[in-house]
């Protein structure tokens, strides 16, 4: 089974919310759509909310990786920008 099994059962389940209530989601159309056992689905998750739970961590990640990465350019623009400032200033610092 691949690496990322989790990815593909959790990609298969955006795609189910799509079309269905979450409510109605069930591991028998979770496993139709990605052609997997059901055995194999309980070995990566203990039931639906469990996965649920894995698709918000991950998404939750992801979003957090992206911020830092808005924060790190943010701050480079922001030094550049002081930079260009001071050097049109002088480098004597804030003129008033």
């Amino acid at each position: 089974m691949p690496v990322d099994m989790k990815h593909t059962i959790a990609k298969a389940v955006e795609k189910l919310l799509l079309e269905k209530k979450a409510l109605k989601l069930t591991v028998k159309d979770i496993v139709e759509e990605c052609h997997i056992t059901r055995q194999a689905f309980y070995y990566h998750f203990a039931d639906i909310p469990d996965l649920l739970d894995w698709i918000i961590t991950q998404k939750e990640e992801e979003l957090d990786r992206t911020l830092f990465d808005c924060y790190i350019f943010i701050s480079g623009q922001f030094s550049l920008f002081e930079q260009n400032r001071q050097a049109d200033s002088g480098g004597s610092g804030p003129q008033i």
